[in-house]
C-alpha cells in the first residue's frame, strides 16, 4: 500500500523505526542542506561506513547548497516518494536522506561488500586449465563467465525469490543457442517458486526439476566458470546465487555427469576414450559386487574346485 512520506521527520523517523522494531543497527545522522534539517538513515551492519562519509556526509558539508543528485557521487541513487518501500531499501543495505518538509526520499546505494578471493575449488581441480571458481559474490561470478564469453549474445535475467528473506538469481542463457522454450520454461518456473526463503540452490533445484522424487540427479551442480560456459555453449542455462559459489546447469542427461573439465583439454579422441573409461567403471562398479554375490550365494557349483 502507498504511504506518503510525512512533512515531519520526527513521524518519518518513528515509521522507519516501527517497522524495524526498533534494531539496534538502524542508526541515524542529522544534516543540514539548502538550509533545511535531515536526516541520514542506514543500517551499520550493511552499510560501509567509509561509503557513507566519503560519497554522503563529505559532500554535503563541503557544499552546504545546491542539487543532491549534483552532489552525492554514488552510482546508485533514486527516488522515492512512498514511505513503505523505504524499510526494505534499508535492509538492502541502502541508505535514506530524508529532508524536513520533502515529499520525496532520496535512497542511495552505500551496501557493504566482503568477499572471499576467487581461488580454484577443491572438489573440482584439474590439472590442466583454469584454476578459478566460483565464490559467493553473484557479480563477482557473473564476471567470470562474461569476460570467458564476450558476445552480446549472452543474457542475464535477475530474479527475487523468497517471501521473507530474498534471495537473488540470475539466470544465464546464449540467445542464439539456447531454445527459446527452454529458457521460458525454466522463467515459468523460476517465477513460480513461493517460499519464505531460499537458503541454497539445492532448494532451487528441488523446486524447478521435472522429478522431484527421482533418486538420480536432473541438474548438474558446479564451482568452475569454465564448465558454466562450456554447457552455455551448448544451448544449456545456468542459475546463478548470490551468497552461494554453486551454479546449476540445465537441462543435462546422465552422461553429462561423466564428463569432467579435463575433458575440454584434451583432443577429442582421448577425451572420448577417458569418458567411455569412466563409464565402463561405472558400470563394472554397479554390476561385478552383484555378479560375485550371486555366484557365491547361490550358484557355487559354476566355480572352479581350484578357485574355492
Amino acid at each position: 500500500m502507498l504511504i506518503d512520506l510525512f512533512p515531519s521527520l520526527q513521524k518519518n523517523k518513528e515509521y522507519i523505526q516501527s517497522q524495524l522494531f526498533h534494531s539496534s543497527d538502524l542508526k541515524w545522522r542529522s544534516i543540514k542542506f539548502n538550509q533545511m534539517e535531515g536526516l541520514l538513515v542506514f543500517l551499520e551492519s550493511l552499510t560501509d561506513q567509509q561509503r557513507i562519509q566519503k560519497e554522503i556526509i563529505q559532500p554535503i558539508e563541503e557544499k552546504k547548497e545546491g542539487i543532491v543528485e549534483e552532489i552525492i557521487s554514488s552510482m546508485e541513487f533514486e527516488r522515492k516518494s512512498d514511505l513503505s518501500e523505504l524499510p526494505e531499501a534499508l535492509v538492502q543495505g541502502k541508505g535514506i536522506l530524508l529532508f524536513d518538509g520533502s515529499a520525496e526520499a532520496f535512497v542511495i546505494g552505500v551496501a557493504a561488500s566482503y568477499k572471499r578471493s576467487i581461488t580454484e575449488p577443491v572438489n573440482e581441480a584439474v590439472v590442466r586449465g583454469a584454476h578459478e571458481g566460483f565464490i559467493e559474490h553473484l557479480i563477482t561470478n557473473l564476471y567470470l563467465v562474461r569476460k570467458r564469453i564476450e558476445n552480446p549474445n549472452l543474457v542475464t535475467r535477475y530474479y527475487q525469490v523468497g517471501k521473507e528473506a530474498k534471495a537473488k538469481l540470475a539466470l544465464l542463457y546464449m540467445q542464439d543457442l539456447a531454445n527459446p522454450d527452454l529458457v521460458k520454461e525454466v522463467d515459468s518456473r523460476l517465477g513460480s517458486i513461493a517460499m519464505d526463503t531460499i537458503f541454497s540452490p539445492g532448494f532451487i533445484a528441488e523446486l524447478i526439476e521435472d522429478n522431484p522424487f527421482s533418486l538420480f540427479p536432473q541438474i548438474l551442480f558446479t564451482e568452475r566458470p569454465d564448465r558454466a560456459v562450456a554447457h552455455l555453449m551448448e544451448g544449456r542455462v545456468v542459475i546463478l546465487s548470490n551468497e552461494d559459489p554453486s551454479a546449476l546447469i540445465l537441462p543435462v542427461t546422465f552422461f553429462a555427469f561423466y564428463q569432467s573439465p579435463d575433458d575440454y583439454q584434451s583432443r577429442w579422441v582421448v577425451g572420448s576414450f577417458v569418458r567411455l573409461i569412466r563409464l565402463i567403471s561405472f558400470i563394472t562398479s554397479f554390476l561385478v559386487p552383484a555378479l560375485y554375490i550371486a555366484v557365491v550365494g547361490f550358484h557355487p557349483e559354476i566355480l572352479p574346485s581350484n578357485l574355492i
